[in-house]
């Protein structure tokens, strides 16, 4: 689609700075619900086009940029959701930073990459919530950790009469903890099941030897109810499964090795369930045991087992049939 106009946006926690590519328009918002509606009037009373006809990008900043998505989803306004490292490495060497030069290279980079660049679709309300949900149950379960941790090893060292009070109220914070945990999970698992959409792919993704509760909630939400990644492939370069070469000439010879440029958290989830699956799948064991005997690396192995379990759960979504297990049948 060839846009007429191309808008760069800097957003930040109180004001948004919006340049256009090669037009002398500058504009700082405020962001919030008023500023926006009024920030979108004064860019379309300058270039005396439609919104719908022009292209905003943006950095992924959160909670920041949370309302903006919202109006230009509902006034139908194209826009991207652009990685900030991806425009940062777009820029070559640069001296200096403010706030409306970002926007002016935000600018450059869309306008630039416009015929690549894919426009954004807000996940429902329901992924939304369940996003912010799961967020904070892993804050939880982070602290509660932290609170275990700490308290078995003051119980071992400390004696316990003359340190009452220090144990009895890190118990008392992981009970609390544990308590929240309970609630939070309780919470997501009924918007999931008042969602029949939202409800069938958990169960399908929870077909798979190894897909628990929390990664199948944790693949609903960042595929956007898998629209947003067309198949595993991309899905496996976007959580860091997907080795890539390394070689250059005939001095560099490396093995091929994934990418440090990954979600951390979804790609430890997908371990965790290839070493579950390397146990109690036995496809899956047989494979990893041959490997292993024939001398294979026994993370390059898991890895392609990560990779076997992300094409199961895309496969079951696309089929929309749960995953069966064929050594069942077979003679």
């Amino acid at each position: 689609m060839k846009f007429k106009h191309v808008i760069g946006l800097d957003i930040a926690k109180s004001s948004i700075e919006v340049r256009i590519h090669a037009h002398a328009f500058a504009y700082t918002a405020v962001n919030n619900p008023q500023g926006l509606k009024t920030m979108l009037t004064h860019v379309e009373k300058a270039l005396r086009v439609s919104l719908t006809q022009c292209l905003c990008c943006f950095e992924h900043t959160g909670l920041y940029s949370e309302r903006l998505m919202e109006l230009l989803s509902q006034r139908q306004i194209p826009f991207a959701v652009v990685s900030g490292l991806e425009i940062k490495k777009s820029r070559g060497l640069t001296r200096g930073k403010s706030d409306p030069i970002d926007a002016r290279q935000i600018a450059e980079y869309a306008y630039s990459k416009q015929h690549r660049l894919r426009l954004y679709r807000n996940p429902s309300p329901d992924i939304k919530r369940v996003k912010r949900l799961l967020t904070l149950r892993e804050q939880l379960v982070k602290q509660r950790a932290s609170f275990k941790t700490t308290l078995k090893e003051q119980s071992q060292i400390l004696k316990k009469t003359e340190n009452a009070t220090l144990l009895a109220v890190q118990k008392r914070m992981i009970n609390k903890l544990s308590n929240e945990i309970d609630h939070v999970e309780q919470e997501y698992r009924r918007i999931i099941v008042s969602d029949p959409e939202t409800k069938t792919l958990v169960s399908l993704l929870a077909s798979v030897i190894g897909v628990g509760e929390v990664i199948s909630n944790y693949m609903v939400v960042y595929t956007h109810g898998f629209t947003a990644f067309t198949c595993w492939r991309k899905f496996a370069c976007f959580i860091g499964t997907a080795p890539f070469p390394h070689r250059s000439g005939t001095s560099i010879k490396g093995r091929d090795k994934v990418s440090s440029l990954a979600h951390k958290r979804l790609k430890t989830l997908i371990h965790l369930a290839a070493q579950c699956a390397v146990r109690c799948d036995p496809e899956l064991r047989t494979y990893y045991q041959k490997r292993l005997q024939q001398g294979k690396s026994k993370m390059s192995t898991l890895n392609i087992v990560r990779n076997k379990l992300l094409a199961r759960m895309f496969s079951v979504v696309q089929r929309r049939t749960p995953y069966v297990v064929l050594n069942r049948f077979a003679a």
